[in-house]
């Protein structure tokens, strides 16, 4: 887990609509153009900023990063170091966040149209900090998909969860505080940390979209987070 001192939070009202976007990349260039080119057209009126932890890479995945830079409908922040981990990327790069709102997104899954307005929408109606949705790698008719949704309880989420867990990290929006208070990833495995969404679940009520949020490449292959081995011991 990652634990620090103080925090902050950012729970300003002013910020209520600004979203962080995590990435984490680890030799994800052959995708990371089709992941910029969802982000820069995604939609929505909330603002947003895009941070990168470039865990390592050797492909070159940085020229990329600084090539769709300008596209972005907010500013992109890269963390480049050597090669800890995913999981440690993403709680290093929540720990850096401006947003009140993260969103977690693996290097290789694209979001769909306005899926973070959504979400947020839902957030700020049903008045929680911890919202999610479906992945796939179908992209037919997901933007046709009918706008269900509804609340689950802390009992009902975690009921789910042990049932059949219920997503990856690419499907979620939750507020930095809750991420940080529920233990974020566990860096002693890779991300996505499928286990998160249960410390996640813990903390208190969500909302499901069901709706498909995110887009998973359709060649799974080795490079995926879920087939990575972390190099850092701990």
């Amino acid at each position: 887990m990652y634990y620090k001192v103080s925090h902050n939070y950012n729970l300003e009202k002013k910020k209520l609509n600004y979203v962080s976007y995590i990435i984490t990349a680890y030799n994800k260039r052959k995708y990371l153009q089709d992941v910029f080119q969802a982000l820069a057209t995604e939609g929505g009126s909330h603002k947003r900023e895009y941070i990168v932890v470039d865990d390592g890479s050797y492909d070159n995945t940085l020229i990329i990063l600084k090539k769709f830079a300008s596209k972005l409908p907010g500013k992109l922040i890269i963390l480049k170091r050597g090669n800890l981990g995913a999981s440690y990327s993403t709680n290093e790069a929540v720990m850096s966040a401006s947003g009140y709102w993260i969103r977690l997104l693996d290097g290789d899954d694209n979001v769909t149209y306005k899926s973070t307005s959504k979400m947020l929408y839902l957030a700020h109606r049903y008045k929680v900090n911890f919202v999610y949705g479906l992945i796939s790698e179908n992209k037919s008719n997901i933007n046709s998909m009918p706008f269900n949704h509804f609340k689950q309880s802390r009992e009902e989420g975690l009921k789910k969860f042990i049932k059949n867990c219920p997503a990856n990290s690419s499907s979620i929006l939750v507020s930095k505080k809750r991420y940080i208070m529920s233990g974020g990833c566990n860096e002693n495995f890779i991300s996505p940390d499928q286990v998160l969404f249960l410390r996640l679940f813990s903390a208190g009520a969500a909302v499901f979209l069901n709706q498909v949020v995110a887009i998973l490449p359709s060649n799974q292959s080795k490079d995926r987070l879920s087939s990575q081995i972390k190099k850092k011991q701990i």
